[in-house]
């Protein structure tokens, strides 16, 4: 069970392409590419990209979670986050996704849209 609560919002594939971009462009570690990449469509599935330290030698407070779906992704980036919590929490998210496009799907992270964010434009 993950650790820290994640809070996912739903963006374009457009949208959550710029973001893993800025996380590579920033040289934050691919922690896990889980998406399957059938050969008729775009990957589906769950990546995560674990932050950098803000100071050399300092902890490692941040991430971005990714699940990329068949029309759009939901993402998740995790701010100043306990390391440890935060390192648990990927390895739970991780661990939740099967091998198969089906499982992935059913299990893709829920977003709350009475809390105000995630919702469609």
């Amino acid at each position: 069970m993950p650790v820290i609560m994640l809070d996912f919002e739903v963006k374009t594939k457009t949208e959550a392409m710029l973001l893993e971009e800025g996380a590579k462009d920033e040289k934050w570690p691919l922690v896990c590419d889980g998406r399957i990449k059938p050969s008729d469509a775009d990957p589906i599935g769950p990546a995560v990209y674990k932050g950098t330290a803000l100071e050399k030698g300092g902890p490692i407070t941040r991430a971005l979670f990714l699940f990329s779906d068949t029309n759009d992704a939901v993402v998740c980036v995790v701010d100043n986050a306990d390391e440890m919590d935060l390192t648990l929490t990927i390895a739970a998210f991780l661990d939740s996704y099967g091998a198969s496009t089906s499982a992935m799907k059913a299990k893709r992270p829920m977003v709350d849209f009475g809390s105000g964010s995630g919702s469609p434009e």
